[in-house]
C-alpha cells in the first residue's frame, strides 16, 4: 500500500531530525496563534479581518514549511528557522494561496465534492513554487492540477490515514499535533510530492 510506503520514508527522513521538525511545526503554529491573540479581541477582529490577516501570513509560512520538509527529504539537514524563508518570496506565496482559496471557493459553491476535488488538485502548488521560486502563481497551480491527475484518490487515502491522529490531536489542544502528528504528516505529504515529481513530465 502506497500510504505505508510514504509514511515509512517520512519516518526515515525524520530519524535524528524530530526535534527540528517539531520546532518548525511549533513556529508555524505560533505565528497563527499570535495573530489570534493580538487581534482576536480588538474591534478590528471581525471574522473576515482575521481571515484576511491569516491569509496574508499563510502563504509565506506554508511555503517555508514546505521548504523545510523538502530539505529534510533531500537530506540537507535544514534548520527550523527555514520556515521563515518563505517570506523571501512573499508575494508569490501570498498570491498562490489567495488564488487557491478563490478557486476552491468557486468550486465549493457548486457542491462539496467539486470543492474537495479542487483542494486536492491544487494541493502541490506550494511544493512546486518552492522548487521553482520564479514561477508565476497561476502556473504553479496549473502544474499542481496536472501532477494530481489520476492521483487525487491516493492523496485522499493518505489524508484519511491521519484522521484518527488528528482527532487525538484535537483532544490534546494541538499538543500531539506539534509533537508527533504534524511532523509526520508534513514529511509524508512531502514524500507523496517527491514520488509524483519523479514521474511528472514537468
Amino acid at each position: 500500500m502506497r500510504t505505508g510506503f510514504y509514511k515509512s520514508r517520512a519516518r526515515r527522513n525524520l530519524e535524528g531530525k524530530w526535534e527540528k521538525a517539531i520546532v518548525a511545526v511549533l513556529l508555524g503554529f505560533l505565528v497563527f496563534a499570535a495573530i489570534d491573540a493580538i487581534f482576536g479581541k480588538t474591534y478590528l477582529s471581525g471574522g473576515f479581518f482575521i481571515f484576511c490577516l491569516r491569509l496574508i501570513f499563510q502563504g509565506p509560512v506554508s511555503l517555508g514549511m514546505v521548504m523545510f520538509f523538502l530539505a529534510l527529504s533531500r537530506r540537507t539537514n535544514p534548520e527550523a528557522s527555514l520556515i521563515f524563508k518563505g517570506f523571501d518570496n512573499w508575494i508569490s506565496a501570498f498570491l498562490t494561496i489567495l488564488l487557491m482559496t478563490f478557486f476552491i471557493f468557486l468550486w465549493s459553491i457548486l457542491l462539496i465534492v467539486p470543492g474537495l476535488i479542487a483542494i486536492f488538485s491544487y494541493s502541490l502548488s506550494l511544493f512546486i513554487l518552492a522548487d521553482n521560486p520564479d514561477l508565476k502563481p497561476l502556473e504553479a497551480i496549473k502544474r499542481s492540477k496536472h501532477m494530481m491527475q489520476g492521483h487525487k484518490n491516493e492523496l485522499l487515502k493518505l489524508n484519511l490515514s491521519f484522521i484518527g491522529w488528528l482527532f487525538l490531536s484535537a483532544l490534546t489542544c494541538g499538543i500531539l499535533f506539534i509533537l508527533y502528528v504534524g511532523p509526520l504528516y508534513y514529511a509524508t505529504i512531502t514524500e507523496f510530492y517527491e514520488s509524483l515529481q519523479e514521474i511528472s513530465d514537468y
